[in-house]
Formats: C-alpha cells, sequence, structure tokens
C-alpha cells in the first residue's frame, strides 16, 4: 500500500518486515523494488539477487534486475539477464525492447535490428518496435530504412512529437529538406 501511495520510507519498513515474516524471493523482490525507489541501487541490486538465489525461475525478477543492471550502465549483466528472460519467455516485448537497446549499446546494431524485426511479427502494432529499430538504422547510417520506421511508429502514435524529429533528422541527412521542415514543425 506505501509503495502505491508513494511513501518509500513506510514501505521500506513494510518490506523489512514481511522479510522477517517470510524469507521468500517474493519478500526479496519486494525489497529491491523498494530500494529501487530509494535510489539505494546497491541495495536492491542486492536483494534481486537473494531473490533470484531463492528462485531462480522467476521471470520478472530477472527482468526487474536487467532493468537495474542497464540503468547501472552494466551492459554486461544486463544482456546475461535478458539472456535469462527470452530463454524462459521469448515473446516478453519489454525484455525484447531491452534487450535490443543492450545489444545496441554493446554495438551490435545488426543484431538489435534483427531482433526487432522479429517482434514486429508478433507485435506489429506496437510503435516502440519501430522507434527503437529506426534509431538503429540512423546509427547504421541508413536513412532510408529509418524514415519507413518511424513512419511506421507515426501511424501507430501519430500524437509522437519525438518520432517527428527524428524522422525530420532522417530526412535531412538524405537532403529531403522539404519533409525535413514539415516535420520539425
Amino acid at each position: 500500500v506505501n509503495m502505491a501511495l508513494m511513501k518509500y520510507e513506510e514501505a521500506l519498513v513494510d518490506a523489512k518486515r514481511c522479510l522477517k515474516l517470510k524469507d521468500d524471493e517474493r519478500a526479496y523482490y519486494n525489497l529491491a523494488l523498494v530500494y529501487e525507489e530509494l535510489a539505494l541501487f546497491d541495495e536492491a541490486a542486492e536483494a534481486y539477487l537473494k531473490s533470484l538465489q531463492k528462485n531462480s525461475k522467476v521471470v520478472e525478477t530477472h527482468f526487474s534486475y536487467a532493468k537495474l543492471l542497464y540503468r547501472q550502465e552494466n551492459i554486461d549483466a544486463a544482456h546475461n539477464e535478458l539472456v535469462q528472460v527470452l530463454q524462459m519467455e521469448p515473446q516478453h516485448l519489454e525484455a525484447i525492447l531491452l534487450f535490443s537497446q543492450v545489444l545496441s549499446a554493446q554495438g551490435n546494431f545488426l543484431e538489435a535490428s534483427e531482433s526487432l524485426s522479429m517482434a514486429s511479427v508478433h507485435y506489429p502494432e506496437v510503435a516502440q518496435i519501430y522507434i527503437l529499430r529506426g534509431d538503429i538504422q540512423t546509427k547504421l547510417n541508413q536513412p532510408a530504412y529509418a524514415i519507413i520506421d518511424y513512419t511506421k511508429a507515426i501511424e501507430l502514435e501519430p500524437e509522437n512529437a519525438e518520432v517527428y524529429y527524428k524522422r525530420g533528422g532522417a530526412y535531412e541527412t538524405i537532403r529531403d529538406y522539404e519533409n525535413a521542415l514539415e516535420d520539425y514543425s
């Protein structure tokens, strides 16, 4: 309840109390979530690891831990956690999206793009897939492909101003200034 009310200090007391009552993976997971909200990231990581020691088969614990590792720029460790998530649940959309960002951060742009292409087959209506893939195409200096992906994202989320800006940049790269100006305005 205190987490939902954003009373994190009280939530920490509750989480520690729950842990004393039942020393299980869920208690450590909840403790990790509270620590994250309090920006106590080392403590959160430790709690996630204890949760995983209790039960290594919980997808959401691996995923939450992977997000924390990515946020802390521990890219290789985040990669390893996401591999485990995707082995247990291959169609976990959030894990696929984060995995593509991890691969991109590692410089594996083609693999990141391929994973997003595969995700687009299963989730054709998720704009974030096309945005991330467009970003990768931009990094690969493939502005024409980036424009295609950003255009698809705009079709799905026409109110997303950031995608217009990104597509405008891709148009500018290919010297299509008229379309770039239209996207920028």
